[in-house]
């Protein structure tokens, strides 16, 4: 956590799923649960939020929670997920624009 900070800066609400892909919780994406918890926890309605991701698994939890989702797409990302996305950045920077110019 600490790391995170120092390279990203503080957070003020930080989500994790420490359960295994059989686990069946609500948390593992693409599940809405650890979207759900951050709005929760910083009392914000899903329909006013954004997760950027670079997995089909982080756009398909976004939607899920009914907030709006954004494909970054790293070597990781798969071309099937991110013909899918409803909205692809080539950049994080481009991602934060999109958000900020109202384009998304």
């Amino acid at each position: 956590m600490a790391r995170l900070d120092e390279l990203l800066g503080p957070f003020d609400t930080l989500q994790y799923c420490p359960h295994g892909p059989d686990g069946g919780c609500d948390c593992r994406k693409p599940a809405p649960g650890m979207v759900k918890a951050a709005c929760a926890e910083l009392d914000v309605d899903p329909s006013r939020c954004v997760v950027v991701g670079d997995i089909g698994a982080d756009v398909d939890a976004a939607a899920a929670a009914g907030a709006a989702g954004i494909m970054v797409p790293t070597p990781v990302t798969r071309k099937p997920e991110v013909d899918a996305a409803p909205h692809v950045a080539p950049t994080l920077t481009a991602a934060v624009d999109d958000v900020l110019g109202g384009t998304w």
